[in-house]
């Protein structure tokens, strides 16, 4: 492993960008269900044992977007509205005063 930092004209080179980590217990057991199905169908989720990642592409197709609960649509609006482009979804993360939460 190199402890080094990367030289900076290679550091223009590397695609970075915003990630943020919500509790699973800001998902409805709807939205858990959706998402799991689309972690098979689709490379936008993850599914992972501690919950999800969900990539959020510079455009999302509408049909995906209209699946999606009233909650987790307005989790993952938020997300875009700060420039965020990872969302993960994981039950040891915190849950925010911003979102519902739901036990399942």
């Amino acid at each position: 492993m190199c402890n080094a930092a990367p030289p900076v004209e290679l550091l223009a080179e590397i695609e970075t960008y915003k990630a943020v980590a919500l509790s699973t217990g800001h998902l409805t057991e709807a939205d858990r269900d959706y998402l799991a199905v689309l972690s098979t169908q689709s490379s936008m989720v993850m599914s992972r044992d501690e919950g999800f990642f969900v990539k959020l592409y510079e455009e999302m197709e509408p049909s995906t977007i209209a699946h999606f609960g009233e909650t987790l649509g307005a989790v993952i609006e938020w997300a875009y509205s700060l420039g965020v482009r990872l969302v993960e979804f994981d039950r040891d993360a915190n849950t925010s005063d911003l979102f519902p939460t739901f036990e399942w």
